[in-house]
């Protein structure tokens, strides 16, 4: 008969509670979890357990809406990817109590996507537009693009703003707030050469989640600006602040003596440098309007030396062969 033989770590592990493995693991950057997953086939299981628990978005969905799986079916539907700062949390294991969930969409998934926020209890805001009143005059964002007025300076198609109030068992009460972006493009190539830096280039569809710059934004953690448009002083060092506050270093050209290796060229979302989770598919889902959303979009890392990188960014996420 075999005896099984545990290092006096891996019993402290296996005794103990999910709770305190919980703990354990969350203080612990992925590379060490990664690495510590590979010294025993125990600590592998453990290690699983862990990321099942901790990468599952079904948990952070319920907070937002009380029906994830019609959510889920919802994405698929509409071609929606959820990105901003709810991506971030996902990757980082965090939470911003303060934060919205951000969507977006092309056209053609706005009304199924509205609708069924609408239906999760949210009533529509106008901070931007006013989803009602925009869908009684025919909508704006069909309008903008049908007159072919988005351009460089303004790509979005229109911003819709949902909230609600939840009141918690705690008493607390938690207002959520939900923009819809519509954009001109694919939602994910919106989010590559769109996104202001790289610790925001991270996305949920309904059966992927990808962060394309993991080692920078979770080991690093480090944010390399690659603006592609110029913006007020003012709305630049508001975004700074907030990403300083949370804990990242915005690399620029005026502080790039402190940018970590950073591998230019040719890269698309979803490869080896890139961070990918597969969720649960549904094989039995219904097609898209757009058709299965397209994950592995190429681009182009290019760095200061490059003319098209704008002179206060460290580098530049372009289309790619187009700046050689």
């Amino acid at each position: 008969m075999m005896l099984l033989r545990f290092s006096p770590f891996e019993m402290f592990l296996l005794r103990g509670s999910s709770s305190i493995l919980l703990e354990i693991f969350n203080v612990i950057d992925i590379i060490s979890l990664m690495t510590l997953s590979k010294c025993s086939k125990v600590l592998r299981r453990l290690f699983i357990c862990y990321a099942q628990a901790k990468w599952d978005p079904a948990k952070r969905y319920r907070r937002w809406f009380s029906d994830v799986l019609e959510f889920r079916r919802v994405l698929r539907r509409s071609g929606a990817v959820i990105s901003g700062s709810f991506a971030l949390q996902y990757f980082d294991r965090s939470f911003y109590a303060e934060s919205d969930m951000d969507l977006f969409v092309r056209i053609g998934g706005v009304g199924p996507l509205c609708e069924f926020i609408r239906s999760q209890g949210y009533a529509s805001i106008g901070h931007h537009q006013d989803y009602d009143e925009c869908v009684a005059e025919g909508g704006a964002h069909i309008i903008k693009a049908a007159l072919n007025i988005s351009s460089f300076e303004d790509p979005l198609l229109g911003v819709y703003t949902f909230q609600k109030f939840v009141v918690r068992a705690s008493g607390r009460v938690d207002v959520l707030q939900v923009q819809v972006v519509v954009v001109d493009t694919e939602p994910i190539e919106h989010i590559l050469f769109d996104f202001h830096s790289t610790a925001v280039m991270n996305f949920l569809t309904a059966d992927n989640a990808i962060s394309v710059f993991p080692l920078s934004t979770f080991v690093h953690r480090v944010s390399y600006i690659s603006k592609i448009r110029t913006e007020s002083t003012r709305r630049t060092e508001a975004w700074i602040s907030k990403y300083e506050a949370r804990g990242f270093k915005v690399v620029g050209s005026c502080n790039s003596e402190e940018a970590q290796h950073v591998v230019s060229g040719f890269r698309y979302a979803g490869d080896c440098m890139s961070w990918k989770i597969g969720l649960f598919e549904d094989k039995e889902a219904e097609r898209g309007v757009y058709g299965p959303p397209v994950l592995g979009v190429g681009f182009e890392v290019l760095m200061r030396d490059n003319l098209a990188v704008k002179n206060d960014s460290y580098l530049r996420i372009a289309e790619p062969f187009v700046w050689r």
